[in-house]
């Protein structure tokens, strides 16, 4: 129906619920109801519906969606008696939208304004500053060519997102003669006033290095920052002054081929596609990092300081070919040691330090005696390839654990939901705590991999992980987790789902060479204790006989005398 029926009684609704609806507007060709309860309307993908319904009859109302209303193209000026209930405005989608009427901007109680994807809209009046209680704005992707002076106002703005208005940076001027319009020097966007807001997106705004809001260091907010898809050479944006920036994208920048730094407190780097990017700035200050995107960066040389991080938990380099293999291993033996979720990396070959092989999908163990009992972990690499390129898998990747002695099962996924497919090789490596399945000595355990069929699996390697003790102080050292150290023992490696043939690994293949030095430390202070024991007891015999020497001339001379 083009509105709704004039025999339905609506006093007592609270919520109305008419998306995917036929109505183009609310009451048609009949008396309005009044609806003083309802707070809560969704139009959304009313395709046919061309205005608002008149506020006047919804004095209550709190919440109005409006998502993609093709037609929409008047909102009612009634708007302005809803300043003290209306929280939640959304225009998303409503591509003839042209303008907003000046009463939208009394709403002191509207904290949600949502206009992407009006791509019509060029303006926002300057009372724009008169939304008060405004938390967030939307205006992705509208044709907005200026954001009114007056929103350093907004004092409670938290989340501002301006993605793909390339026109923002644009002043145009009209002659009289053809009404055509005359570019003059582009100009920044003030961000002046903004000190709560907390994320900011500009993606896909023609940026250059020179249109960088000048005052972006002043949000001491800030935690989210998106600069994808712009046009930076060499982006010398000081982000180390962000305080409190925690995710910063910069997702295909294609022209991007240096930065100056990254801020302290970061958790998300993500630059894929960066594909002139040569180097990162130095990672090694960024100690609360967890995870770090940098696929297709096809020029990639060099990460700084990567290799020093311990708690990184997800490392994307897929086609980042241009890294030595050298520096490879040392990031991914690193990552071994500290790691928790999954590294992606160009390669075929497993390190030569990983304890079990197998050129299968699954791999088959028991979990040897060791010297020192505190399984961590282990941590498992897979190389693989596939006949697509640079496409998602829809597949959901797993990996299966069972413990074939006391039949427990685990589904564990490999720190992303999908893999990255490529014709060219590449390595997975994730690490695995034991807090979750208490591996065991003795325990028989076998895991696989699954990729799904798009994905072929040409080898899977494992090893165990044990906590070291450190030896040089009275206090061992729980954060760092070390490789397998196996001396008495052999490592014992079924294929699984084949033959009861077995596999023996003598302990000098298990054993990774970083972990010699440790062996070799270790046998060190078991000599220098050795040596300090022998050392103490001589000494304590030593002084026994003493003794007994002086004794003996004391009772000797007593008998002289007598």
């Amino acid at each position: 129906q083009e509105s709704i029926p004039i025999k339905l009684h609506l006093g007592s609704v609270v919520v109305m619920d008419l998306q995917y609806s036929n109505v183009k507007q609310l009451w048609y060709n009949q008396e309005p109801q009044f609806l003083r309860k309802l707070k809560y309307i969704d139009l959304s993908h009313s395709l046919q519906l061309t205005e608002t319904p008149d506020f006047w009859y919804l004095p209550n109302l709190e919440k109005l969606l409006l998502i993609n209303c093709k037609k929409l193209v008047l909102v009612h000026k009634t708007i302005r008696i809803l300043n003290r209930k209306l929280v939640l405005l959304n225009f998303k989608g409503c591509t003839e939208l042209r303008d907003l009427p000046v009463e939208l901007y009394t709403l002191k109680s509207l904290e949600t304004l949502i206009l992407s994807g009006c791509s019509q809209l060029e303006r926002l009046d300057d009372a724009l500053g008169g939304l008060e209680s405004l938390t967030t704005l939307k205006a992705d992707f509208t044709a907005l060519r200026k954001i009114p002076s007056s929103s350093n106002q907004l004092k409670k703005l938290k989340e501002l997102s301006l993605d793909g208005c390339k026109d923002l940076w644009k002043d145009r001027d009209f002659t009289r003669s053809d009404e055509s319009p005359q570019e003059s020097l582009p100009t920044t966007l003030s961000l002046t006033g903004l000190t709560c807001l907390v994320t900011l997106s500009l993606g896909s705004c023609n940026l250059s290095d020179e249109l960088i809001p000048e005052d972006l260091g002043s949000l001491s907010c800030l935690e989210e920052l998106s600069l994808q898809g712009n046009n930076f050479r060499n982006l010398q944006t000081d982000f180390a002054g962000l305080w409190s920036l925690q995710i910063l994208k910069l997702d295909s920048c294609s022209e991007l081929e240096s930065m100056f730094s990254l801020p302290k407190k970061l958790r998300s780097f993500y630059a894929s596609n960066c594909i002139m990017l040569e180097r990162t700035p130095d990672l090694s200050g960024c100690l609360g990092l967890q995870s770090l995107h940098l696929t297709n960066c096809f020029n990639l040389v060099e990460t700084p300081g990567l290799d020093t991080l311990k708690r990184v938990g997800v490392i994307h380099m897929e086609m980042c070919k241009r890294i030595s293999d050298t520096y490879r291993e040392r990031i991914m033996q690193r990552w071994a040691v500290d790691g928790n979720g999954g590294i992606f990396v160009p390669g075929s070959s497993l390190p030569n330090w990983v304890s079990f092989k197998n050129e299968k999908h699954s791999i088959s163990f028991t979990v040897p005696k060791s010297l020192n009992p505190d399984l961590v972990g282990f941590t498992l690499w897979t190389p693989y390839v596939s006949q697509q390129n640079d496409m998602l898998s829809a597949y959901s990747s797993r990996i299966t654990l069972k413990n074939q002695t006391n039949g427990d099962i685990w589904s564990l996924n490999p720190a992303t939901d999908h893999i990255r497919m490529y014709r060219e090789k590449h390595i997975w490596q994730g690490h695995f705590s034991n807090d979750e399945y208490n591996l065991q000595t003795g325990d028989q355990v076998e895991v696989s991999v699954d990729f799904g069929d798009q994905i072929a699996i040409l080898e899977t390697g494992l090893c165990l992980a044990y906590r070291e003790e450190d030896t040089d102080s009275s206090d061992s050292d729980t954060s760092e987790v070390g490789h397998d150290e196996i001396i008495d023992e052999q490592l014992i490696l079924r294929e699984a789902g084949g033959d009861d043939e077995e596999l023996v690994m003598e302990e000098t293949q298990s054993r990774p060479r970083r972990k010699m030095g440790m062996g070799l430390k270790t046998l060190v202070g078991a000599f220098g204790l050795l040596t300090m024991t022998v050392i103490a007891v001589l000494g304590k015999r030593n002084i026994l006989l003493s003794r007994q020497n002086r004794l003996r001339s004391i009772e000797g001379g007593k008998n002289e005398k007598d």
